[in-house]
């Protein structure tokens, strides 16, 4: 059967950390007949580092704070 779509998938490690020594089909609790399925399996690795992971925390909240600072500046002005 000819199709034509496309799916984007992701799936988290076992044990939620990625063993770099075993194939990736053993890092995913995806069967083998499901992941056969894809033509394409990309990897992405989040690597552990606090100083990384709290600057982006940090600019996260940053961001959520002006917005919420901008929004409320629309609601004083529309008064």
């Amino acid at each position: 059967m000819n199709t034509r779509c496309s799916v984007l998938a992701a799936s988290n490690p076992i044990n939620s950390t990625y063993n770099f020594k075993l194939p990736i089909r053993r890092n995913l609790a995806i069967p083998d007949s499901l992941i056969s399925r894809f033509d394409l399996v990309f990897v992405l690795i989040d690597k552990r580092d606090m100083k990384t992971d709290e600057l982006i925390a940090n600019k996260i909240i940053e961001n959520h704070c002006n917005n919420v600072k901008q929004a409320e500046g629309q609601i004083t002005s529309n008064v």
